[in-house]
């Protein structure tokens, strides 16, 4: 509960998860279960719930390998995964935009030009410079573009568009031809 409290994520975007790594006796390998649904409201464990978590790792066992024993299982670690959304990731806009709308060239949103070298061109070709943090939900960009991160660069190239999607990543795809 600290990590939610220090990164100040609202209860309602709260989630925490828990894996049990097990194996029949003699395996070498451990299979993680998922046990969440298998603890009681404050994360214990009642005899009911141990009973389900054999139960549960028995049919995982047998979905992943093919195989299911009925002997007992060993429980060799436990994992805990706390899943919790940002304000910013949780409150997303629910915008309505106009189809075929650039509103990355409309709003003018490149911040240079740079000489880059493209094979399909065969040539440099002037080409726009985009800073990630001025592209929204909804912005598409055309090939060839630079979009640049603070952690990478996309080269947007000729023949596809990168949209920004609504969950503040890229979606490249190939564009298709408008015939006249």
């Amino acid at each position: 509960m600290q990590f939610f409290a220090r990164n100040h994520i609202d209860k309602d975007h709260q989630c925490i998860e828990l894996y049990m790594e097990a194996h029949y006796p003699f395996q070498v390998y451990e299979l993680p279960v998922n046990i969440t649904a298998d603890l009681n409201d404050d994360f214990e464990i009642t005899p009911a719930g141990v009973k389900a978590m054999e139960q549960a790792f028995h049919k995982e066992h047998e979905r992943t390998f093919s195989i299911k024993d009925d002997t007992y299982i060993e429980c060799v670690s436990w994992r805990v995964k706390a899943i919790g959304k940002h304000e910013r990731e949780a409150k997303l806009p629910e915008a309505k935009l106009p189809a075929n709308r650039d509103l990355a060239y409309e709003e003018g949103k490149s911040s240079s030009f740079r000489k880059i070298y493209f094979k399909e061109f065969d040539d440099l070709k002037m080409t726009p410079v985009f800073p990630g943090d001025r592209l929204v939900y909804g912005d598409i960009v055309h090939g060839p573009a630079i979009i640049e991160e603070p952690t990478t660069t996309i080269v947007v190239l000729p023949g596809y568009c990168a949209k920004v999607t609504q969950h503040n990543s890229y979606c490249l795809e190939k564009e298709t031809l408008k015939k006249a």
